[in-house]
């Protein structure tokens, strides 16, 4: 590779990670949105600048199904409950689509899993780092132990969350498998902020992840020890959370959990979601092939709730576009994972912290 086509690559690479930290930081907040859009712009041209010297587009077959998706969102149009909204909706998809096959022509190297990883983590510790600045540390002991929930000054609330578990499991990865003491401190802070977040989803992703992580590195020996100790992590994460600086964070899970049972001891923020999935499956009963059209489930809310999404991606997704769209949506991250478990039972450590 010539001179001229190494630096490219390089400013490709830090223009990516910077684009990641602005998504972490900026992409919430109307007033900082610009940042991150001027970063993605700089981004988008320098990988097209790539592209274009290096003469060719790399392919893979699972776009296919994503850009489908794209198309058969924009067909919705046709039919939903606001054209116009759908329109939009459409469109940012496509952006996305546009997105991520740019960063495929950039990362085509062996180590790009290695340096995407790096880049999310180092996204989550400058969200780390501005929340502490943000808040201060006091105010995040204090939220905690109070149950007063942080990060929606900076980001939604459970996005916040739900960045932090993307961290701390990334840099558990790094600690366990690479043999990196220091992404301990970085897996416990992150851990620590996701409760102070409130987010019972990040909690849930950051818990689960970091079982199956102990996992399937105990089980390159023997399986049933691999079992064992995933078993052993996961009741001490859980006897962890049983100490009462965490009485909050352990109320907010077993508030989760007793959505899916008969116990009726929920918060109103479960019961709001619970209600909006059970609005959204009636709705999707009622047009279960090819739904409402792109965007229109806040629409479809609106009429007896509020103008906002129904809190489940599953449900959305069969309301907005039906079963095909579904199809169109999730084949790809079944095929991903499919993908990833394979190579994960391989011991591929990239593998891993994909599945994972």
């Amino acid at each position: 590779m010539s001179n001229s086509g190494s630096l490219l690559s390089k400013l490709n690479y830090i223009l990516f990670m910077f684009y990641t930290i602005s998504i972490f930081i900026f992409s919430f907040k109307i007033e900082y949105v610009a940042i991150s859009n001027n970063i993605f712009v700089l981004y988008a041209a320098s990988a097209l600048l790539k592209i274009i010297i290096k003469g060719k587009i790399q392919r893979n077959k699972i776009y296919i199904f994503t850009i489908s998706f794209v198309f058969y969102s924009f067909l919705s149009c046709l039919w939903a409950v606001d054209p116009v909204s759908a329109f939009q909706k459409s469109n940012s998809l496509f952006l996305l689509i546009c997105f991520s096959l740019i960063t495929y022509q950039v990362f085509d190297k062996g180590n790009s899993i290695n340096f995407i990883l790096i880049s999310i983590m180092v996204a989550g510790v400058a969200m780390e780092l501005y929340s502490v600045f943000f808040y201060d540390f006091f105010t995040i002991v204090d939220a905690i132990i109070t149950g007063q929930r942080l990060g929606g000054e900076i980001n939604q609330a459970n996005t916040f969350g739900i960045y932090l578990a993307f961290t701390c499991v990334i840099s558990a990865y790094y600690a366990i498998y690479k043999k990196k003491s220091l992404f301990y401190l970085i897996t416990m802070t992150s851990f620590l902020l996701i409760l102070s977040s409130g987010s019972r989803t990040g909690l849930a992703i950051g818990f689960l992840g970091l079982v199956l992580l102990f996992y399937f590195r105990s089980s390159e020996r023997r399986q049933y020890q691999g079992l064992l100790l995933s078993v052993f992590i996961g009741l001490l994460l859980f006897s962890i959370l049983q100490l009462s600086i965490f009485d909050e964070a352990t109320i907010r899970m077993q508030q989760l959990a007793s959505i899916f049972s008969t116990d009726k001891n929920i918060d109103n923020s479960a019961t709001v979601r619970l209600f909006m999935i059970e609005f959204g499956i009636n709705k999707f009963m009622e047009n279960p092939i090819i739904g409402y059209g792109a965007e229109s489930s806040r629409f479809l809310l609106e009429t007896i709730y509020g103008n906002t999404y129904l809190h489940n991606n599953y449900v959305e997704i069969l309301v907005n576009y039906g079963l095909l769209g579904f199809l169109f949506y999730y084949i790809t991250f079944l095929i991903i994972l499919y993908k990833a478990w394979n190579g994960a039972k391989r011991k591929n450590p990239e593998s891993i912290i994909v599945t994972v």
